[in-house]
């Protein structure tokens, strides 16, 4: 799958993923070619992964039962 296909579906349906580009001022949409990645920051442990509820990291909040 190209890379920019899925940041595009990340950022659309992963509310953790979306939230997390708001607060970094990255819009999405502006991210078109592979050089545009250069925009988006680095998540790590504490900007992200502990910052966020565990639901929030599947599509649309679709925690698996």
């Amino acid at each position: 799958m190209n890379p920019l296909k899925v940041f595009q579906k990340a950022a659309q349906e992963i509310p953790a993923y979306r939230s997390f580009l708001k607060q970094k001022n990255v819009r999405p949409e502006d991210i078109k070619t592979m050089a545009d990645f250069r925009n988006v920051p680095i998540m790590d442990k504490k900007n992200y992964i502990r910052k966020y509820s565990p639901q929030e990291f599947f599509p649309n909040n679709n925690f698996p039962a």
